[in-house]
């Protein structure tokens, strides 16, 4: 990935790599903060249109939606993590450690922007249960599902 990390994507840093007939997907040419940091590995941003909305009429949304998911998304992960997890308790250490490896954002056939986010868990891993994703429709967080 090129760039410097940036809290905000330009039209002009997304590239189109799919475009189905129904939905157009593109990746982000730079490196973005999300959770306040950068996410590890190689895999960029990836952000997915359907065919009835123009992505640049939906810059703003995207932005917004990237801002919540840099700022206020902590303390909501936190209160998600904590009222549906089994006695481990998340906190602000939990999170500054969590490795974000995956985002996608989408504009859904009915206008909503959703998020699915892969992140690493390494507090409350147990064995090879440590990966988690977060999916979020508008700025609601709606389900968090650990993978192992």
């Amino acid at each position: 990935m090129k760039g410097t990390d940036s809290k905000e994507i330009i039209i002009g840093n997304l590239t189109q790599i799919e475009d189905t007939g129904e939905w157009k997907t593109y990746e982000l040419n730079n490196k973005l903060k999300i959770f306040n940091k950068s996410p590890a590995g190689e895999q960029p941003l990836q952000v997915t249109i359907y065919k009835n909305y123009i992505l640049s009429e939906n810059m703003v949304r995207i932005n917004n939606h990237i801002k919540w998911l840099a700022g206020g998304f902590k303390n909501d992960l936190i209160d998600f993590y904590n009222s549906q997890n089994n006695g481990n308790k998340a906190d602000d250490n939990w999170y500054n450690v969590l490795e974000i490896y995956c985002v996608s954002i989408r504009i859904e056939k009915d206008g909503k922007i959703t998020s699915y986010i892969d992140c690493g868990d390494n507090v409350y891993k147990t064995d090879d249960i440590y990966i988690f994703s977060v999916d979020t429709e508008d700025e609601k967080i709606m389900e968090l599902n650990y993978f192992g």
